[in-house]
């Protein structure tokens, strides 16, 4: 059972690599984590996803589809950052 905490980090985020999926904006490794930047605005990282993990994410035919069944169930997760709010 995943862990998601709606927590702030201040740590860097690697450079997101744009992805095509309804869910899913763009996504990147810092050589240990995966940070997954959803259409909605948040970043979120998931803990101690093998770079083969991420790279097989990338390459499938659903992207999302691949993170929810393998990614999101199985790996600790922070939210690193929140869409800014929206002007009134």
């Amino acid at each position: 059972m995943t862990d998601e905490k709606p927590v702030r980090s201040e740590r860097a985020l690697p450079q997101m690599q744009p992805v095509q999926s309804s869910n899913i904006k763009a996504v990147g490794h810092d050589g240990k984590d995966l940070f997954v930047q959803f259409h909605s605005g948040a970043t979120w990282r998931y803990a101690e996803v093998p770079k083969a993990t991420f790279d097989e994410m990338r390459a499938h035919h659903s992207v999302g589809s691949y993170f929810a069944k393998f990614i999101r169930p199985n790996h600790a997760a922070e939210c690193v950052s929140t869409p800014p709010p929206e002007a009134a």
